[in-house]
Parts: structure tokens; sequence; C-alpha cells
């Protein structure tokens, strides 16, 4: 397990869990306390079979500027959010591109990504998502920032359960189930030409594919095949 506070490039690393476990969150967490990380760039690197028993099973980020690109998540398990990334923090410019994120799961939200409340334009990119699972909802991603965009992406075989339960606001169990591919609560949201597996959307998302935005939540969707 790795802990960055700073800048930080992660250049043509391969992290194998297997075995291993980091007992909270992710196998590389860039953040010490309250303190974000500042420019993180992760190139051409591969993230296998880690597993974290709180947020993101491969990577857990607090981070300013986040760059990812040409890296493999394949996978991955955390018990709570984002089976390989959790991404939270106010950061700016989070961009990842040409990634593919294969078979990782979450015990909650964002099979492959939780990029959580706080986390602000984010840039996903020319990725491929594929049999990544959510016991509860956003099988592929969980997204509930602000400013974000999906372009050029694959989504295939990706799942969202709703097994899992939890209290609502109100103190009502709720199980999700909402986005077999991903699932929208933010504001400010873009998914553009991307495409879409239909075999696994869920009964209740309300875009044909794949796609469940919450009330109040602002996603336009253009361009996408399925």
């Amino acid at each position: 397990r790795y802990v960055v506070k700073r800048n930080f490039d992660v250049l043509h690393i391969h992290f194998n869990g297997r075995q291993k476990t980091a007992l909270r969150d992710g196998a590389v967490i860039f953040q010490i306390r309250s303190v974000l990380s500042k420019n993180i760039r992760i190139f051409d690197s591969n993230f296998t079979s880690n597993y974290a028993m709180g947020d993101g099973g491969a990577l857990g980020l607090k981070a300013e500027s986040l760059t990812i690109n040409n890296t493999i998540f394949k996978s991955n398990t955390a018990v709570r959010h984002g089976g390989a990334l959790y991404a939270g923090g106010t950061g700016t410019n989070n961009t990842i591109y040409y990634s593919s994120f294969e078979y990782n799961t979450a015990g909650d939200h964002g099979g492959a990504i939780d990029w959580h409340e706080g986390a602000e334009d984010g840039h996903l990119l020319y990725a491929v998502f594929e049999q990544n699972t959510a016991k509860r909802s956003g099988g592929a991603i969980y997204w509930n920032g602000k400013n974000g965009e999906i372009k050029h992406s694959n989504f295939t075989g990706n799942k969202a359960l709703g097994t899992a339960s939890a209290k609502d606001a109100f103190g009502n169990i709720t199980y999700g189930g909402d986005g077999g591919a991903v699932i929208w609560i933010g504001s400010e949201g873009e998914v553009d030409n991307c495409t879409f597996d239909v075999a696994n959307v869920n009964t209740n998302d309300i875009y044909e594919d794949g796609i469940h935005a919450v009330e109040g939540a602002t996603v336009t969707v253009n361009g996408c095949t399925n």
C-alpha cells in the first residue's frame, strides 16, 4: 500500500495485489488526512487483483489534478465504493483516457469508478468498461460530481445488481439497482458517442443505453448507440 501527498507520477508500473489487502482504501492512496494531493499522473500502468476494505479497490484519490492514460484496471474489488477507482475531493482537470476497466467489483456503488460528491471537471474519454459489477447502483460508473463528460467509450456486460441494502435519508431500506452502465447523481453532465450493450440494461434505467439519472441530476446523452 502506497500513500502519496504531493506531486507524483506513476509510469509503466504493475500493481498486482493478488492476496494483498488494503485495510481501508485502495492499493494506492493519493491523500494524507485532509490534505489533497496535487498533480497525479498515471501512464501505461496496470492495476490487477487489488482489494480494499473501504473505497477504491486499486486507487483511492483526492487530488487537485489527475491524469490517467493507457492504463488497465482489472479484477479489483472494493468492499464499499469504486471497484477500481474512487475519486473524491474538489479537484479540477481530472482526465482518464485510453484506459480499460474490466471485471472490477464494488460492494456498493460504482463497479469500476465512483466519481464522488465534490469532484469536479471529470473527463472520461476513449475508455472501455467490460463486465464490471456494483452490488447497488452504477454497474460501471457512479457519477456524483459536477461538470462531467463521458465520450467515445464502450460499455459491455456491466451490471448493477441492487442486492446491497442501505438506509435512505428517511430511514427506509433501499437496494439500488439503477444504472446498469452509469448512474448520474451530479450536475452538468454529458455522455456523447458511446456504445452500450443493452443486454444488461436494468428495467428502471431511464435511458435505453443503461444510464440512469436521478431526480434533480442534469445530464445530456447524444449520439450513443447500442
